[in-house]
Parts: structure tokens; sequence; C-alpha cells
């Protein structure tokens, strides 16, 4: 049975006519309200409704309190004298199904109107969304993480609910201990959680005795304490978090369990997000605000029979990036949970604004109030379970996987291949052999990234942690450009690359290289007001010359140099050694062509400086070079660390 029809109240009445009919001006009543096409529209018999306004009357209604020409006001800052008004459901992903999501359009604007309504009122059968519920205490959402889980059995899509090999160590929410699985089978809940700045509690060498014997649950930051009450409360026997599994003074302990982090999410039978907590000590169950809620409406049952509803208007905008980024939630914002979000089973988020589940098969709030990813901001990648493990797509998923994980932060340098390992791994079978962030297969594509925002904060790059040909090389937000196969003129050879720890493959490295067959122009950077080009000028000062014989007697290369100044767009890599004025290499990675009226060939490529004998190192990307530039210059064998 649904769990929406079980929650249906047996007994609803029609909303008083008089003020059903107070809430908007006598206009909107007439044209649109109180319509049979607007019921129709309401009982989703038709996707669409529309009408016309005058926009003296709609100033007019604004001042008569008419709560739909406010609220259309509020979104529409500038519109046609007598615009054309367009509503229409939005469904996609959007749960619980039902009349609960509108898109308004008027003269090129557009707004999303959630609606909601009151279990008893007579709009509920066709509005099935209810208001936030703010109440995430244990007692209170204990009923809902049950059903979710009934339900989630159901779902073909999802894994089974069965017992699965237990972590190395867990802890027992019921007795509070720390227990050692000597590899049993079972059920747990897995944590994941920012550790923030604050000071917790932390398994060492020397505690884990103590720890064995008995927990201290008033000395845990409050997030660990949340985690431990919202397990207990769903009969779920074990918990892990990082902090208490894993031993923190032991390098061996943190590689062995980073490299088991797959098996850890992944045979988690739930894994319990603390999505608006900056800090372990935060905790996440408070009570959260209650959201504004904007203007009540009519809803049209049948003639002269009425409901209600509560409507929240938000723009339309999927490029609002300053208010995605406001609304993100802290969780979203740390590197290492992003891999431990796509590899759960099942997920429960405590979010800034309500509990939310997640599973392979759906999204939902708690008290169904209404889900959609543009009432919640952040867009998050689809679980790593969703996967089609076919090459192509999965190659795909990688690249949106790297976009999002490079846009987040990590608390240590050393940290930026470990904490995407664990997807690494998973995503193997279908990908292949693995390099540093890159995968052997489609390389020459993966070289086509580019470092798209500045980091916020940034760690020392001159310490190594990957090859410079890799997007983990660098900070900030990481984005791949576009690129056909069938456009490559740069040959592969081989990637050499050595793990700093054989038993965690996907991890850290100690080194890599890769060596490419393709044509090299040598060029001498410029920086303009506007951009950066490259462009070489026939009269050249006596340190151009110094930085023209450094490179020609660091290289055996036969390079061409240009003789004519022309622009190159390059991008130079935040952080990277190396000179943003002066010589560098221009490596020519695939050629596309322009249809201009005389179709133009265009190529893209990485630029490169030496980095010792026959070796070079990245630094930058550069794209809109004409081809032309490159005719002439033989391929050479050339190696990138």
């Amino acid at each position: 049975m649904s769990l929406e029809l079980a929650r249906r109240p047996t007994a609803r009445v029609p909303e008083p006519l008089d003020r059903v009919k107070a809430l908007v001006c006598k206009r909107c009543w007439e044209t649109v309200f109180d319509t049979e096409e607007f019921e129709r529209f309401g009982r989703r018999e038709v996707e669409s409704f529309e009408y016309t306004v005058p926009k003296e009357e709609l100033e007019l209604s604004i001042k008569e309190n008419c709560g739909w020409c406010m609220l259309m006001r509020s979104q529409f800052r500038a519109v046609r004298r007598n615009p054309l008004i367009k509503i229409s459901h939005v469904s996609g992903n959007a749960t619980p199904k039902g009349s609960n999501l509108y898109l308004v359009e008027a003269g090129g604007n557009s707004f999303l109107v959630n609606m909601s309504t009151d279990d008893d009122n007579l709009a509920a059968e066709q509005v099935t969304a209810r208001k936030i519920e703010t109440n995430l205490s244990p007692p209170n959402t204990r009923k809902q993480i049950t059903e979710w889980l009934i339900e989630c059995a159901g779902h073909q899509c999802c894994p089974e609910q069965i017992d699965l090999p237990l972590p190395t160590r867990l802890i027992d929410v019921t007795t509070l201990q720390l227990i050692t699985t000597k590899g049993q089978i079972g059920k747990y809940a897995a944590l994941s959680y920012c550790w923030g700045n604050s000071s917790q509690t932390l398994l060492q060498s020397f505690t884990l005795k103590s720890f064995s014997r008995r927990l201290n649950f008033d000395g845990f930051p409050q997030t660990i304490k949340d985690a431990i009450l919202v397990t207990r409360s769903i009969s779920i026997p074990y918990l892990w978090v990082d902090a208490l599994c894993i031993v923190q003074d032991s390098e061996e302990d943190k590689a062995h369990e980073i490299g088991l982090m797959a098996q850890v999410f992944g045979n988690a039978y739930i894994t319990i997000v603390a999505s608006s907590a900056n800090s372990a000590s935060e905790g996440f169950l408070e009570t959260r605000n209650a959201y504004e809620e904007g203007v009540t409406l009519p809803f049209r049952i049948g003639k002269n029979c009425f409901g209600s509803v509560k409507t929240y208007a938000k723009s339309w905008s999927p490029f609002d990036e300053e208010d995605l980024q406001k609304h993100v939630e802290p969780v979203n914002k740390r590197a290492w949970t992003l891999q431990e979000q796509l590899i759960a089973r099942r997920l429960l988020m405590y979010e800034a604004h309500t509990l939310q589940w997640r599973c392979r098969a759906t999204t939902a709030n708690l008290g169904q109030s209404l889900y959609h990813q543009k009432f919640n901001s952040y867009q998050r990648p689809k679980m790593l379970a969703q996967f089609i493990l076919d090459p192509k797509e999965a190659y795909r998923d990688w690249h949106q996987i790297v976009e999002e994980y490079s846009s987040r932060a990590a608390s240590h340098q050393s940290d930026k291949l470990p904490a995407i390992a664990a997807l690494a791994e998973r995503m193997a079978p279908a990908l292949g052999k693995y390099h540093a962030g890159v995968w052997e297969h489609y390389i020459i594509e993966q070289l086509c990234w580019q470092q798209w925002r500045r980091p916020t904060s940034q760690f020392d790059l001159s310490v190594y942690r990957a090859p410079s040909w890799s997007w983990a090389s660098v900070d900030g937000w990481v984005r791949w450009l576009t690129y056909d196969p069938s456009d490559a003129c740069c040959t592969f050879v081989r990637v050499v690359t050595a793990p700093k720890n054989k038993a965690v493959p996907y991890g850290e490295v100690s080194s890599s290289f890769i060596t490419l067959r393709g044509k090299l122009l040598l060029v001498s950077i410029m920086v303009s007001p506007i951009t950066v080009f490259a462009n070489t000028y026939t009269s050249e000062s006596p340190s151009m010359r110094f930085l023209k014989t450094y490179f020609q007697q660091s290289s055996s290369f036969t390079t061409q140099i240009l003789e004519t100044p022309v622009k190159i767009k390059l991008s130079f890599e935040e952080g990277r050694q190396g000179c943003s004025t002066g010589l560098a290499y221009l490596l020519q990675l695939s050629i596309s062509v322009i249809p201009y009226i005389v179709p133009i060939k265009e190529c893209k490529g990485i630029i490169l400086v030496p980095a010792g004998p026959h070796t070079f190192r990245r630094i930058g990307f550069f794209h809109e070079c004409l081809n032309n530039n490159f005719e002439g210059i033989s391929e050479e064998k050339i190696t990138i660390v």
C-alpha cells in the first residue's frame, strides 16, 4: 500500500467560499481560480493553463492585496504591457507526485511555485506536498525512516537489505563499546560528516583497549552523539565513524582502512549524512527554522467547492551560481564526503531545512514536503550504484564526478587522490587502468581539462601529489573541454605510475609520467589587459634572448618558433611554478574545423615548460590557435611529468 494513501485522512470539508474568494482579486478569481479550465489543470487533466492580464490591472490588484498578483509582481520585475501568463506543471524528479510544482512564465521571465497544503484540506487530494517538517528528533522521524526502508525493500533497482561483511571496527550503539568484527557479517550505519576545526575524541593506539571496554558518550562531539541516537532509534546495532574506527596515530592502519572505503560505505545498511553541520561539534538533530510561507491561494475542486494551498516561489535560473553556493550544505563542500555519498546504498541526509531520504529509486523529504532539485538548490551527482557500467557512459560520469569533486575542499594536500580512490576502485571494472585521477583509456581526451575557477585556498603545489598532466595536481574547480576523439592529433605512447602504497593502488602516487608523440610549438608569452595570449616579436629584449637560449639548450627537440605575431588564448594554472611571461612550448592535442564562411582549423592543447632532460611539465592549457601555426613541424616523442 502506498504511504501517501496510508496517511490520507477520512474527513475533508470545503473552505468557506467567501474566505477563499477574498484571497485574490476579482479579475484573478474570475479568469483563473474559479474556472473549469483551472480546475482541470489542478487535476492534471491538462499540462498548462494560459491567460492574459493588462499590466495596469496587475498593479491595481496588488494594492487590493491579491495574493496571486503580489506573488507574480515579486518575481516579475519587468513584463510587457499585456503579458501572456502561462502556468505549467513541473514533474521531473519531484516527490511526492501530484499537483505540487508549477512553472509560471511571462514575457521571457519565469519562476517556480511550490504548492503545499494540510492533510485535512480539500485540496490535499491533488496537492500532495505538505509543509516542511522541521522537527528532526529520532522520536519524530523513526516511523518515517522505517517506512522508507520498507518501501526501498520493494524497489527492484535497490540493493537487498541483507547482512554484509562488517568493517574492521564498529561502535556498538547499545553497549557503547568499540568492537573488532573479525570478519563477521551484519548490518551497520556509517556516518558522513565534516570534522571541522573543533577538537573531538579520536581512536589512537593507546586508547584502543579502553575504547573496547567503554566509550564515553558524554565526551563525544554532538554530531557523533546524534548519529548514535539515530542508529539506535532505527534498531541498527552498529555505527562506523572514521574518527573512532580508524587508529588516527597509525599511518599503517590509516592506509589500510582508507583502502577499504569502497567496502565501508558500500556495505553500510544506511549512511547518515550530517549535511548541515560545519563541524563535528555542531550536531544535526536540532529543530530547523521554519520556512516563511508565501501567499495562500484558492484551489478549485468543483463548482463552488474549494480548498486552499500555501505557496513558496523561487526564480527559475539553472545558472544562478550565487544562489547555488549560498545553499550548498557544508558536507557538500568537503572532498571526502562525495565518495561516501555516491557509494552508499541508502542515505539519510540531515539537511539545513529538513530530513531527506535517498536511494537508487527515489529522493523524498520527511513528512512529504516537496523535493525538487531547484528547491534544494544543490544538484547532487547520481549515486554510483545507478551507473550503467558501459565504458563510454561510465567515462562521462567520471568527468561529472571530477568536476564536482574538484570544487570541494580538502583538509590536507595529500587527500587529493585518496579522497576519490573509492570511487575510482568502483569504476575500474568499466574503465580499466587508472593513473593518478586519469584513466588510460581515453587518456588524450583527459588531458583536455582547464582550471576554471581559482581555488579559495591553495596548497603548495611544489609538494608532489600528482603528475602535472593530471587534474589532481591543481586546486580549484576543474572542467573538461569538448573533445572529439576523431580530432586527435597527438598519439599516446605509454604511461607509468608508481603508487605510494601498493596496497592502495587508487590512492597517493609517488611518481608518474606520460609519453606522447606530437607537435611542439615554441612561443613567447605576453599578457594583454583583456586576455593572455602567445605572441612572438622579431625584436627581442636581452632577457627574452636569454630565455630562448635556455629553452633551446634545455631541449633537443626540433620545434618551430613563430616568425609573425599571433594571438592564442592561454589559461595558466594557479600556483604552478613557471613564468606567465617568457617562453613556453605548446603541445597540440586536437584539431577541429570551425564552420565559418571559409572553414578554418583551430587546435587546442597544453602549455609546457622544460622539467629536465627530455621531459616537460604542464603549466596550462591553450585553445583558439590556428592549425597553420603547427604546419611544417615534425612530430616528436615527449615525456611529461
